[in-house]
């Protein structure tokens, strides 16, 4: 099925090996991408593509074993992972100091504040069996790290993971802030994200069992999803729709439009296919 869907905007046209918009960002592009496990036996990722534009953020959504760390683990050999990697027995505040040295002292604590840590500045990091930060809290110190920089290009596993909705809402903002403001490329998977997060996020990957759903502007995927007789019920949040209709951990019927319940596995198979038939399809 062919969609109307417009597509997100080309990266620029390659001169020398070089983007044209090199000195203003860098543009993350795949083709082809597939990832299988050592002895073939079975597919992860299957002929991915897509790309990822300076100050913008790309969501990566998919159910639970849909592949997303995988196609950041294929893009990106370091990103902000969802473990804790933090050395328990350091300070918050140490942390950042550490990594950013030897860069003036408020900047850290500048970007501390961003990530509404300022309250936990002097605890320590913590761990098993030593009281310290809250989970959330340590992936927050982790992305500290990483955005203090301000790196051209941010790869980020699950950053919202173990945070509130409202903590989740002013991390990702302060993240599409810090992309537009700095034209940084950002990719960053995202579990189960409230309507408010997902409306920061302008371009969307959604993935199930390896294989790309949909991809392309966030806004027009209630249009691809509806062509395809999955039409976006009223009053409910886009990616609990999306992340329902692709989940096959349930193994339950989808109802499809006027027509009936159809198995989720063919559900994915439809979509997939629509989407490689459709205009948007890179």
């Amino acid at each position: 099925m062919t969609s109307a869907v417009p597509p997100m905007r080309e990266p620029k046209e390659e001169i020398n090996g070089e983007t044209a918009d090199e000195k203003r960002g860098v543009y993350v592009t795949w083709k082809e991408l597939s990832v299988t496990v050592s002895n073939g036996s079975k597919s992860i990722l299957q002929g991915l593509a897509g790309y990822a534009q300076p100050s913008q953020v790309l969501a990566i959504l998919g159910p639970s074993a849909s592949a997303k760390s995988n196609l950041l683990d294929a893009l990106a050999d370091v990103y902000v992972t969802q473990d804790d990697t933090l050395t328990w027995t350091n300070y918050q505040r140490s942390c950042v100091l550490l990594s950013t040295a030897p860069a003036p002292q408020v900047h850290a604590s500048t970007t501390i504040m961003e990530m509404g840590l300022q309250d936990s500045m002097d605890s320590r990091i913590g761990g098993w069996g030593s009281k310290g930060l809250s989970g959330g809290q340590k992936r927050r110190v982790g992305i500290c790290i990483e955005i203090f920089t301000r790196p051209t290009h941010l790869f980020l596993d699950e950053p919202t993971s173990g945070l509130d909705s409202a903590a989740s809402y002013f991390v990702m903002k302060k993240i599409a802030n810090l992309a537009q403001q700095n034209r940084m490329t950002v990719i960053a998977s995202i579990h189960q994200p409230s309507s408010e997060v997902f409306e920061l996020v302008p371009n969307l990957c959604l993935l199930s069992s390896g294989r790309t759903v949909y991809f392309g502007p966030s806004h027009h995927a209630n249009e691809f999803f509806a062509l395809n007789g999955f039409p976006f019920p009223a009053l409910q949040n886009p990616s609990d729709h999306y992340l329902r209709t692709i989940n096959t951990d349930f193994d339950e019927d989808i109802e499809q439009g006027i027509n009936g319940k159809i198995k989720t596995e063919e559900v994915i198979d439809m979509l997939a296919k629509a989407y490689e038939l459709s205009d948007i399809h890179y």
